[in-house]
This record gives C-alpha cells, sequence and structure tokens, in this order.
C-alpha cells in the first residue's frame, strides 16, 4: 500500500492492546498518529481481562463485546485447591478485543494502516521509519511489537501455548495450577491457565518459562500442553478426559522489563515487547494498556524532544511495576522452594499470603498494604504525592534486592494509586500537625515504619501450622523470615535516619509483642487494639519528628488510635456482608487470628463465634453491632481530627478515615 505522505507526531509500530492504546491518548492529546500493524498471524483464543484492565479499556472508550464474567479463580495443587474471590475479572475473545481496540484509535482521531514497519538505522534526516518501501516522518515511535512470532526472539524468556478443549467440566471460573517443578534443581516456573468458553469448550494456556537466549524454537505446543494437562489429571479429574477441539498455537514470552533498558532505548517500548508479561501466567493485558497510556501521555507532555518523553515514559512504569519483575526472577530461581511455599500456605488466609496470592499470580494493580484509595485532593496531592514517591523509593531499595516481592506487596503504583490506607500518610499527617513543611529526608523514617507495619503483620494470629512438607513448614517459616526481615530494616533506617526515633520504635515493637502474646491466651485484650496499634504510632511519631508540642502529639496519637478501631470494625463490616477485606482475610481467618471485634461486640468467646454465625439471627446482632461502633468510632476520629492545628494535616486525616465509611 501507499504509506502517508505528511509527516506525523507519533508512529506506532504494532496494533495490539499496548499500541493501540498509546494510539488513543495520543490522539485524544490532539497529535497526529500513524498506527501502523503488520498482517502476521496472531494466537487466536480466550484471554483474561482484569478488573483494572476493564477500567482502562472503559477509559479508552473501547467496548469488548461478548465478554463474560469469571466468578473466582481457583488456585489448584496436587490434593488442595482454593477460591480467590473479589477480583472482578471477564474473559474475552483475542480477534475481538483487537479490534474493540482498534476502532477506539481509528475513534480518537489515529490514522490506521496495514504493512511492515523497518526501523533503519541509517534512515535519511526526519525519516524515523520505512513502511513497505516509503520512508515515514516521525517525531516520536512507540514500539508495541510484541513478544511473538512463529520462533522464540532473542529477548523471550519463556514461551506461552493455547488450545481450546472439551470435557473439562469448568464453567464459572478461572483456574490457575503451578505445575510442581522437575526434580532437578534449576527447574523453570510452567503455570496451566484454564478459561471457561461460552459453549462448554475451555481455553487451556500453558506458560513455561527457560526460553530464552540461545534457546531452539518451541514449537510442539501440541505435545507441551498434553504433558502439562497430564500432569495435572494425574491428582485433578476434571483434566481427564480433556479433548482437543482446535489446534494448538503457541507464541513467545517475555516478562524481562527493565526501566535501564526503556530509557536507553531508541523509541518508547511498551506492552509485552517491554517484557510486561506476568512471568508465572504470561498474562499481560492490563499491563500493555497501562503502559500505552502511559506513553501517549509521555509524547503529548514532550511533543518536540522525544528523549524527554522516553525519560518520563520509563521513571512512571518503573514505578507502576516496581519489584514485580524483581519477583519474578527472584522466584525463577528458587522455584523449588516458592511453589512448595505457595502449596504449604494454598489453605492459609493469613494477610501476608492473601496479599501474596493476588499480587504475584493474579492479574491486579498493586494493593498496597491495605486497600482502598485515600480521596486526597489533586490540590494536596501536591504535597503528599512527592513525599509517598519518596517513601516508596526508600522502601524499594531496601527490599527489592532481598525480598523483591515484599516491595511488590508494599508500593501501591505511581500518581493517585499511591494514596492508600497506608502508614506513611498518617505519618506526615503528623509532620504537618502543626503546619511545618517536613523535609524530604523525613521519607526515610516514614518508609521504616511501613516495613515495621507489615512485619508486624507476619507474625499476626495464631493460626494452626499447615502440613509440613519434606519436615519443613514451609508457610511458617516463609512468614517468620519476612517479619524478622522487614522488622530488622525498619530498625536500620530508623537508626540511620531518626536516631532520636529510635527508642520510640523499640518500645512499640515492644506493645506489639505484648498485644500479640496476649492474643496467644485466653484472655486477649481487645481485638481493635492491634490496629489501633498500628495506626497510632506513624502519626505519634511523625509529630514527635516534626518538633509538634506535648498536647499535639497527643492529639494525634488519639486520632491513629481511633482510626485503627474504626479500620477493625469497618473490616468485619465488609467480612459479615460478604465483601472483601482490606487485608484480604477472610471472617474465619479474622477469628482464629483474634483480630476481629466480633467477638468482643457479642460477648461470645473467639473459638465459638464462627460456629454461632451461621445463625442468621447472631449474625444480623453481629453485623448491627460493628455498624454501630464502626460509626461510633468515626464520629470520635472527626471529633478528634477538629483539634489537629494544621489545616493540611486536618485534610489528610479526613480522607484518611473515608474508606472506613462502609456501611
Amino acid at each position: 500500500m501507499t504509506a502517508p505522505a505528511d509527516a506525523f507526531d507519533v508512529l506506532i509500530v504494532g496494533a495490539g492492546p499496548a499500541g493501540a492504546a498509546a494510539a488513543v491518548t495520543a490522539a485524544r492529546a490532539g497529535l497526529s498518529v500513524l498506527l501502523a500493524d503488520d498482517s502476521a498471524p496472531r494466537p487466536a483464543g480466550d484471554v483474561v481481562l482484569s478488573a483494572v484492565a476493564a477500567r482502562r479499556l472503559a477509559e479508552l472508550g473501547a467496548t469488548v463485546p461478548g465478554t463474560r464474567p469469571a466468578g473466582s479463580v481457583e488456585l489448584c495443587f496436587p490434593g488442595r485447591s482454593r477460591q480467590v474471590t473479589g477480583i472482578g475479572t471477564t474473559i474475552a475473545e483475542t480477534d475481538v478485543l483487537r479490534a474493540a481496540l482498534a476502532d477506539a484509535a481509528i475513534a480518537a482521531g489515529a490514522e490506521s494502516v496495514t504493512g511492515r514497519v523497518e526501523l533503519p538505522s541509517n534512515a535519511a534526516d526526519g525519516d524515523r521509519a520505512v513502511l513497505d518501501g516509503m520512508p515515514i516522518r516521525a517525531r516520536h515511535i512507540v514500539l508495541a511489537t510484541g513478544a511473538a512470532g512463529t520462533t522464540t526472539p532473542a529477548h523471550a524468556t519463556g514461551i506461552a501455548c493455547a488450545q481450546r478443549f472439551a470435557g473439562i467440566d469448568i464453567t464459572d471460573r478461572i483456574v490457575l495450577a503451578p505445575l510442581r517443578p522437575a526434580a532437578e534443581p534449576g527447574a523453570q516456573p510452567a503455570m496451566l491457565t484454564v478459561l471457561p468458553g461460552p459453549d462448554g469448550t475451555v481455553t487451556v494456556w500453558l506458560t513455561r518459562r527457560g526460553a530464552g537466549p540461545g534457546t531452539s524454537p518451541l514449537t510442539d505446543a501440541t505435545g507441551l500442553l498434553q504433558d502439562a494437562l497430564a500432569t495435572l489429571a494425574a491428582h485433578d479429574r476434571r483434566f481427564a478426559a480433556a479433548c482437543p477441539t482446535g489446534s494448538a498455537v503457541h507464541a513467545a514470552v517475555h516478562s524481562g522489563f527493565s526501566p535501564d533498558l526503556l530509557e536507553h532505548s531508541e523509541a518508547l517500548v511498551v506492552g509485552d515487547a517491554a517484557g510486561l508479561a506476568n512471568p508465572f501466567t504470561g498474562e499481560g493485558i492490563g499491563a500493555a494498556l497501562l503502559s500505552g497510556m502511559l506513553a501517549g501521555q509521555a509524547v503529548a507532555a514532550h511533543t518536540t524532544d522525544a528523549n524527554a518523553a522516553r525519560r518520563r515514559y520509563a521513571r512512571q512504569l518503573a514505578g507502576e511495576f516496581v519489584g514485580f519483575f524483581e519477583t519474578a526472577r527472584h522466584a525463577t530461581r528458587r522455584y523449588h522452594l516458592v511453589w512448595r511455599t505457595l502449596d504449604a500456605a494454598a489453605a492459609s488466609d493469613h494477610t501476608v499470603f492473601a496479599k501474596a496470592r493476588r499480587a504475584v499470580l493474579l492479574p491486579e494493580e498493586l494493593p498496597g498494604l491495605a486497600g482502598d484509595r485515600v480521596p486526597i485532593t489533586p490540590a494536596d496531592r501536591v504535597v503528599t504525592g512527592p513525599f509517598l514517591v519518596a517513601c516508596d523509593e526508600v522502601g524499594v531499595a531496601t527490599l527489592r534486592a532481598q525480598w523483591p516481592f515484599l516491595a511488590r506487596l508494599l508500593v501501591s503504583g505511581a500518581g493517585p494509586a499511591r494514596h492508600r490506607i497506608r502508614p506513611a500518610l498518617l505519618f506526615l499527617a503528623g509532620l504537618l500537625a502543626e503546619d511545618r513543611m517536613p523535609a524530604v529526608t523525613r521519607a526515610t523514617p516514614a518508609a521504616a515504619v511501613e516495613l515495621a507495619t507489615f512485619g508486624a503483620l507476619a507474625f499476626l494470629g495464631t493460626e494452626s501450622a499447615p502440613a509440613a512438607t519434606r519436615n519443613v513448614d514451609w508457610a511458617g517459616a516463609t512468614l517468620v523470615m519476612a517479619g524478622d526481615f522487614l522488622m530488622s530494616r525498619a530498625s536500620s533506617l530508623i537508626a540511620e535516619s531518626a536516631p532520636e526515633a529510635s527508642w520510640a520504635l523499640a518500645d512499640w515493637m515492644a506493645e506489639l509483642a505484648a498485644c500479640r502474646a496476649a492474643r496467644l491466651g485466653d484472655r486477649p485484650g481487645p481485638a481493635t487494639d492491634l490496629h489501633s496499634l498500628l495506626m497510632e504510632f506513624p502519626a505519634r511519631l511523625g509529630a514527635l519528628l516534626g518538633g509538634a508540642s506535648a498536647d499535639t502529639v497527643k492529639v494525634l496519637r488519639t486520632v491513629g488510635g481511633l482510626l485503627g478501631e474504626a479500620f477493625t470494625h469497618a473490616e468485619d463490616v465488609l467480612a459479615l456482608t460478604g465483601r472483601r477485606t482490606r487485608l484480604d482475610m477472610t471472617l474465619q481467618a479474622a477469628l482464629t487470628c483474634r483480630s476481629s471485634a466480633i467477638p468482643d461486640l457479642t460477648g461470645s468467646h473467639p473459638d465459638d463465634t464462627g460456629r454461632l454465625l451461621a445463625d442468621p439471627a447472631f449474625a444480623a446482632e453481629a453485623l448491627d453491632a460493628c455498624k454501630q461502633a464502626c460509626s461510633t468510632t468515626l464520629t470520635r476520629v472527626h471529633a478528634a481530627i477538629a483539634d489537629v492545628p494544621g489545616a493540611l494535616a486536618r485534610r489528610i486525616l479526613t480522607a484518611y478515615a473515608i474508606p472506613m465509611e462502609v456501611m
């Protein structure tokens, strides 16, 4: 075909999810956009759309017809499984998704062409690319070429195979089955994903790491899938009668995301081409859409400066996916240990394992410590945003080398997403309690408090020990190691950045230990004590380090304690009404760990409360009591906030309380 003769602001190579998202975003900003795609065949079948991906599709104006809801995800291990609910995933056909995104790009004003694009290094001055032999002038180039192909590219880290099957009775859920590693020490992760179709068939995806540089092409997709299904059928009879109904396809998977490589690339690299595929499941649509949108925003912000656009894009993307791909590389090197821990913790509802499952295996956005966003106004985010960014940078630098998956759990992403229920916001409110602007160096002790808080949560509860494998309690050992590491790093950061606060941190840790010890006894204190301790300390320490008066410190301690009390009651309300809690704990787990206040409010013993809640009358009474306790506590919170001198601190604390209004 004949290439357009005019120069373009943006040339986008590849019209998949990432390329189309970049085209929509840039075209909406008023830029001239050429979206070029070759006609090579691509793997067909069904794909997962996370709740985050669906929200981004809506923002892009892409309506995907025929999507089907998936009620839950079942994680399947030998002899055991568990369902994870409340994830809001849907299933869509690949071809339909691509067509919807292409339509959205054209509707936004992008020009779409079909042809092969080359990016020669010796292009004439001003010519950035060649489309089917015709030169193209463009200020910016976005590469959205993906990692797919008939052979494994040199930069790929694995392979994904897909095929439709009949005879597998799964109609209402997605199944994820991390396959048991082979006996050799260097075994790589392999994951089966089963997606129910509209006609009684299922699409089975196998993602396997290890097809990297120097590996020969993996073309026997049929054999790989059959072997994986046979392995799964050995302990799950649902897969024994699997019968293929279509041909198998395969594509390369690239999960080697690196912000440094992106920043030094000749173009803005997005989606699978940037290595943004989940290393365990191969899923990457949500990440592809986000990377395309960020690339489009970067180009719009720096229309005439390609280098500045690329630097901005790399920084923003790094903030969104911090810790995730380090986790992948860390986990794949130790897959035997990772698999045993996931298997041992499959039945556990401990908050650390619940969040780890969602953050590492499921296609969700970064959850942060406690879920819901805090509605800080855009005007106030001018102050809060940079402070939280600095906290995240400290936390990531502290964790990413040894425990990168913890960085994935602690950091909440870029932009407004960072403003979640997190200790650093309470710490900042304390710093601002008397309207003194804090030094940026105070982000280090704030990050230390966040590490210590998560360390405390690792030691939460009195769960029964899971069955040991090879005489090792892998789940329990992981919790102890993670908790000890977080607490020790928090102590070191405080000693280095705010030594005057070391005694306060030590006293707080002693209070937490006493609280946990009381929970192990027959007469524990009020369940609200734990969360009150976790929320009052950041606010109090921030006020102390901000030079606040003794009276103001006392007010901040009261506010933080009441917020923790309200948080406990709000968690109970969410659990009693079947909604996802901020700590991702089931009601039974909260009762077992003695972090639920229902026994306190109903006068029942924690060991009996779960059984009593089976009675609808008792459950209704418990729900009313939790709602009333939450409402009463929030009234006290707002009364206490009124005594905080600083106006910005009051606004932060008021916004912090809003997510707890869960009636």
